[in-house]
């Protein structure tokens, strides 16, 4: 799916409703980042890409959809992303995004705290 898709030529109420459903998603998951990441609302995320396996949204929850960071930085880790979308109804949508950070376990630490 791509998000940079051209308008339609001809301004109609069918056009412009594939625009809205065409930008609706994208813009839904950029929020869900600002989101889990507790960013101000005027963070830009021109830096990522989202990769759609699922392009059909449906009421089921879709868990496919992936990431790519294209410019690291330090507010936005490069890894360890998943998401959760669905549809409400037919006019909106939900995603949640869920960073995971690999922790070190007790046992990477010798008893004094130091790692081994």
């Amino acid at each position: 799916m791509s998000f940079m898709a051209k308008a339609p030529e001809e301004s109609s109420p069918s056009s412009n409703d594939s625009q809205l459903e065409r930008t609706r998603r994208p813009s839904c998951l950029n929020w869900s980042i600002v989101k889990a990441l507790d960013m101000p609302s005027d963070f830009v995320l021109k830096s990522i890409e989202f990769t759609i396996q699922d392009e059909e949204e449906t009421e089921k929850p879709i868990h496919s959809t992936v990431i790519e960071v294209h410019e690291s930085k330090p507010e936005l880790p490069e890894e360890g992303w998943s998401f959760e979308e669905a549809l409400l109804d037919e006019n909106h949508c939900y995603a949640i995004a869920a960073q995971s950070v690999a922790e070190k376990t007790i046992f990477d630490e010798d008893s004094t705290g130091r790692n081994s």
